[in-house]
């Protein structure tokens, strides 16, 4: 739901899974493994959003072009 996109979904999970397994030696078991790797998605969503903030702001402005007044 947060990224709008199921391509990026499906992106969002792979992430998540490898960034889990990556960090498996970290998780200490303070909590449930499900908040550990709800946490692990959040922040894997929220850098899929940044990026994509970064890549499509400068496409967006260009394309528009500069804001001129109506000669009349």
């Amino acid at each position: 739901r947060k990224l709008r996109s199921h391509e990026d979904a499906e992106d969002a999970v792979t992430l998540t899974f490898c960034n889990a397994w990556r960090a498996r030696s970290s998780f200490r078991g303070n909590a449930s493994g499900k908040a550990w790797l709800y946490r692990i998605a959040t922040r894997v969503a929220l850098d899929i959003l940044r990026g994509r903030r970064r890549r499509d702001w400068p496409a967006a402005v260009w394309q528009e072009g500069p804001a001129s007044p109506r000669a009349g």
